[in-house]
């Protein structure tokens, strides 16, 4: 970015509208940066980080390029700026646009500018160009980072790559990067969703033994494997572990655990777990009603049948 000489008035509106924008006000953020006469490089780049926050990627690189006629060279926060947007807005093709561009003015993209991309890759189903992002960072020389690596794996899942999954969490590992808890669950969820069961539940078991701490989207990924290898015993045994572990279950998770009872024709538990979340405040919606409903009437036509 060129060096200019701040105005106390570009200071201050810099900082109004970083304030506005934190404070969930992108709309009063761009109306200070309008009535600026004359923007320094600063109050471009935060009016940039404001359309990044609201996901206002047109805009974005329209400031881009307005900086441009005004002399002010974009540095790599600006760009970064307007690769948050192009992620929030789904925006991949033009992410990649923005990056390539970087490149092309040698400013050497960061471990931010990738993981970015990789995000709006994963959000966009684009698993295959996010493994390329990810494995061209080692040729640059800019080591991946547990939300690069996060990003890649859930771009894995999305497109229900399983394999790839477990070779990335492994990859990561290797690197001497930790998986956290999105990792594990995108590994999960990868598995499941690619109907891998026990490979999921076999993860899951080694992540039990490793101690790793779960929340409410890694025992879903568990809960609905179970569900799909009609292991239903699991799925109540998963739901009660959450308790046990103070890890508070969600509709969806009493969601899956009922479809799954719901399979195994165990209509008497599936009622169980509807009374147990009245019991513990939590109001089941109309598919949880209907699945139980259904448990029910499937119950009553085995007993009629083996009559």
């Amino acid at each position: 970015m060129q060096k200019a000489q701040l105005q106390p008035s570009d200071l201050h509106c810099t900082a109004l509208m970083r304030a506005c924008t934190k404070g969930g006000d992108p709309a009063t953020a761009m109306r200070v940066f309008a009535e600026v006469a004359e923007p320094s490089a600063m109050v471009f780049a935060a009016a940039i980080s404001t359309c990044g926050a609201a996901g206002d990627w047109e805009i974005a690189l329209d400031i881009l390029s307005a900086m441009e006629d005004a002399e002010l060279n974009p540095d790599l926060v600006s760009f970064n700026a307007a690769l948050a947007a192009c992620h929030r807005a789904v925006k991949s093709k033009p992410a990649l646009r923005l990056l390539e561009e970087i490149r092309r003015r040698e400013l050497q993209p960061d471990v931010v500018s990738y993981s970015t991309v990789i995000s709006a890759c994963e959000e966009g189903r684009r698993w295959l160009q996010a493994l390329r992002l990810l494995s061209s960072m080692g040729q640059v020389k800019v080591p991946p980072n547990v939300v690069t690596y996060s990003a890649a794996i859930s771009a894995c899942e999305k497109g229900r790559q399983w394999e790839r999954a477990l070779q990335l969490i492994s990859e990561m590992r290797g690197s001497g990067v930790e998986p956290n808890v999105v990792s594990h669950a995108s590994v999960l969820s990868a598995c499941e969703k690619a109907q891998q069961w026990h490979w999921a539940l076999h993860y899951w078991a080694q992540l039990q033994l490793a101690g790793v701490r779960m929340n409410r989207v890694t025992y879903s990924a568990a809960i609905g494997a179970a569900g799909i290898g009609k292991h239903w015993d699991a799925s109540v045994r998963l739901l009660a572990e959450m308790w046990a572990r103070r890890v508070m279950p969600d509709v969806r998770n009493y969601t899956l655990a009922l479809s799954t009872l719901e399979q195994a024709r165990q209509w008497q538990l599936a009622v169980h777990l509807l009374l147990q979340m009245r019991q513990r405040k939590l109001k089941p919606d109309l598919i949880c009603h209907s699945i139980v409903k259904r448990a029910r009437f499937a119950g009553r036509l085995g007993r009629r049948s083996s009559r």
